[in-house]
């Protein structure tokens, strides 16, 4: 059976911004299509809304943007930010109803029509303009979370604000469950997301989000800088399928026993170095070369055996860099990935 990693607009929007912004969108993309089968980005463009006096989402099938709008544009689009009128009463009801949103409001337009212009042909794991319909229960259960979270709050400023993530989370969650999708959210939406799902309601369920994300960004921190040809490459490579699980398996293991924050990190690193020093142990008796456990740490920010001052320090380090090259364990498919990421880096 195919996985599949789901990218909305509506809680990726703030991160849709020329520059750093756009590079890390593109980035979790990339560590979406290493750790998948298939990515779908949902289609047409989606204008949101929400500020002291009100909120508003608007969508278009058929977007004309071929780029990533600047800080500069989105403040000019906050800075006019006034009444709008739309189909669609409050509480679900019917009808015309007029959205102020008003001075102060946050302005976020998204779509994915930039990176599908640039993106290189061959890329066919990826599927655009995908757009999933909620189901009238569906509707109805988003409509029930986000009245329920407006009502448990005290009026602010930040109140819509507030709503209309809550709203876009939980938009987000089920068409990722009726995917049958790991959805990828922004950092705010996914907090939002995960507060959801732990809050006990049985008809709100999704599956891990990107799980192995954590493990490989810490293996290979140095993700934009791959081409989407590398990324392409190594798809290819049949110790993807086990290193997919190895991440995943090793994340799973520090969530269950990790005290904090630090101690997760800590956890899948030790998690790497060990996976890695048994998989180094194993090529070695393979290729009948003698393994060394120096410098052997991922925590340490080194490439296991790979490193090209590694591999020149010794025989054997040469002998087992060149089974390692050869072979097609996951093991081999990290350490490239690694190599190849640090090697490109600006």
């Amino acid at each position: 059976m195919k996985t599949r990693a789901y990218l909305p607009l509506r809680s990726n929007a703030s991160t849709m911004l020329a520059g750093a912004q756009a590079t890390n969108l593109e980035s979790r993309i990339k560590l979406a299509s290493l750790l998948f089968d298939e990515v779908v980005l949902e289609g047409g463009e989606v204008f949101l809304s929400a500020g002291p006096l009100g909120r508003m989402v608007l969508t278009d099938p058929d977007p004309k943007t071929t780029s990533w709008p600047t800080p500069r544009s989105r403040a000019r689009l906050a800075a006019g930010a006034g009444s709008a009128i739309y189909i669609g009463g409050p509480k679900g009801g019917g009808g015309v109803r007029v959205s102020q949103t008003g001075p102060g409001s946050q302005i976020w337009v998204g779509t994915y029509e930039p990176l599908r212009r640039a993106l290189p042909r061959g890329c066919s794991w990826i599927e655009f303009g995908h757009g999933v319909a909620l189901t009238d229960n569906g509707t109805a259960l988003v409509r029930r979370i986000a009245d329920a979270d407006e009502a448990s709050r005290a009026p602010s400023p930040d109140l819509f604000r507030r709503n209309i993530v809550v709203e876009n989370a939980t938009t987000d969650v089920l068409v990722g469950a009726q995917l049958g999708a790991s959805v990828s959210m922004d950092r705010r939406h996914a907090q939002a997301a995960t507060q959801l799902l732990t809050s006990g309601s049985p008809e709100l369920t999704a599956q891990p989000a990107l799980a192995g994300q954590v493990a490989l960004e810490l293996a290979v921190p140095q993700i934009s800088s791959l081409t989407w040809g590398d990324i392409k490459d190594v798809r290819g490579q049949i110790g993807v399928r086990r290193l997919r699980d190895v991440l995943r398996e090793i994340e799973e293991e520090a969530y269950a026993n990790a005290s904090s924050a630090p101690d997760f990190e800590r956890r899948i690193r030790d998690g790497l170095d060990g996976r890695l020093l048994e998989a180094n142990a194993t090529a070695a008796r393979a290729f009948s070369v003698g393994a060394t456990r120096a410098a052997v740490s991922i925590g340490l920010g080194y490439i296991p055996i790979m490193g090209p001052w590694l591999a020149a320090a010794t025989t054997g380090g040469l002998e087992l860099k060149a089974a390692w090259d050869k072979s097609e364990t996951w093991g081999a498919v990290l350490l490239g990935l690694r190599r190849r990421s640090i090697e490109k880096r600006p």
